[in-house]
């Protein structure tokens, strides 16, 4: 790997490195959530039905999927600093393009180059965090790199809708590719890579072997959080990420301001819900902090489903952001499977559960489109109440898949995951 220092950063380097991929991943976010808002713009804009809408919404999802194994890799060979910077430059090229499309099939060219430029920034920054801070304190950091990301999805609901208003979504699009851009150079600048020695269990470790690493990818609770990840995400991103304002307008009669608001509720339910379920996973453990979110979550969609209850503005609010709390599981779950990865791996580990998250949102983005347009006469009304329910299903058969296959022991500690006999695991890094 290709490293920029063989000396450790003091700690205001260390901070300004956490900040500059904060700011990074608030932008991926952003990005990433941005149409939610503006679709009934875009889809005017670039005469878009249902399905069409659903096919950009999933384009960046797709490319961001397909790119989190590579990226994994391109972490673990090149380092943070080169894969960040790269990324920023690309989702920024994307960025303009998605601004300046006059077509429906331009405008996916843009979001599918945007997709492919910030999904080359999340398991970076984890790459990061693992190297410069201790395993006990990962998941905790991980909620803290969430929130940063909340905070720009926060910014794609209210205040986009009026920088919208304001600039239209072209010209807003085109500020936020400018910003991306000198991100980039500041990544450049101040992300540092670490090594470590063969002994610490780095990419030479004799330990660290091929076999190992398959039979730990094959390991059901390895898979079982691959699943997790595509169902929960699935329905988490395509909900938050492009068909809730479209719900909250088309099915419950809300206007568009107060769909961005219910939906700004459910992104500070998420920046709330972050840090403490990462929190609860470092002293309890990740299965039940994983476990619990998620049938939190599950009895939410539930109630939407099932209950044939109305509510009212300042009620979803409330709703929405409990529900939003209940998500923050997200950040235990990454501490999971960074707990799974050899030292040296993770940036592969934690590639493959993202690719899954983002096959899910674009699978469940996609799919939902072709429901709605099919039932074109009564649309979102008539969809809505069985939609809700069947995520509701989908939540709990995820919730099931890792209380069933992972340890339900206490804090994530080392020889949490047992190892067959005859085979050795990697050394642990002792940091």
């Amino acid at each position: 790997m290709s490293q920029r220092s063989a000396g450790i950063p003091n700690s205001r380097r260390v901070t300004a490195m956490v900040a500059v991929l904060g700011l990074a991943y608030f932008f991926v976010q952003f990005h990433r959530q941005s149409l939610a808002v503006i679709a009934g713009r875009v889809a005017s804009d670039l005469v878009l039905d249902s399905a069409g809408l659903g096919a950009l919404g999933a384009a960046a999802m797709y490319s961001y999927a397909l790119m989190q194994v590579p990226v994994g890799f391109l972490t673990d060979r090149f380092g943070a600093r080169r894969t960040v910077t790269a990324s920023l430059v690309v989702a920024s090229a994307g960025t303009f393009a998605f601004s300046a499309a006059r077509t429906a099939p331009g405008a996916i060219l843009g979001r599918t180059i945007m997709g492919v430029g910030i999904a080359a920034v999340y398991i970076p920054s984890l790459a990061v965090l693992r190297q410069w801070c201790s395993r006990e304190r990962f998941a905790t950091l991980t909620g803290v790199m969430l929130d940063m990301g909340y905070a720009g999805a926060l910014c794609a609901t209210t205040p986009l809708s009026y920088l919208a208003t304001t600039y239209g979504w072209r010209g807003t699009h085109l500020i936020t590719g400018v910003v991306t851009l000198i991100l980039a150079a500041a990544a450049w600048y101040l992300v540092v890579d670490r090594t470590f020695p063969a002994e610490l269990g780095g990419r030479d470790g004799a330990a660290d072997s091929e076999d190992y690493r398959r039979r730990a990818v094959l390991r059901p609770a390895f898979l079982s959080l691959v699943l997790w990840f595509f169902l929960f995400n699935g329905v988490k991103l395509s909900f938050q990420g492009l068909w809730a304002g479209q719900f909250l307008t088309g099915a419950y009669g809300f206007s568009p301001r107060q769909a961005a608001a219910i939906l700004t509720s459910l992104v500070v339910g998420n920046i709330a819900g972050a840090p403490l379920l990462g929190g609860l996973s470092d002293r309890l453990g990740g299965t039940a902090a994983i476990t619990g979110g998620t049938l939190v979550a599950a009895a939410f969609w539930a109630f939407l489903g099932f209950s044939g209850v109305t509510l009212g503005f300042a009620a979803s609010c409330a709703f929405f952001f409990l529900m939003g709390m209940s998500e923050g599981c997200l950040s235990a779950a990454f501490g999971q499977v960074r707990h799974l990865s050899p030292p040296g791996k993770s940036g592969m580990y934690l590639g493959i559960a993202n690719t899954a998250a983002f096959l899910g949102s674009a699978t469940f983005t996609q799919g939902i489109g072709r429901v709605v347009e099919s039932r074109a006469i009564s649309g979102f009304a008539r969809v809505c109440r069985p939609l809700f329910a069947s995520f509701s299903a989908v939540m709990a058969l995820a919730a099931a898949a890792v209380w069933l296959t992972n340890p339900r022991t206490g804090p994530m500690t080392r020889g949490v995951f047992t190892v067959s006999a005859g085979e050795s695991p990697p050394s642990e890094d002792r940091r």
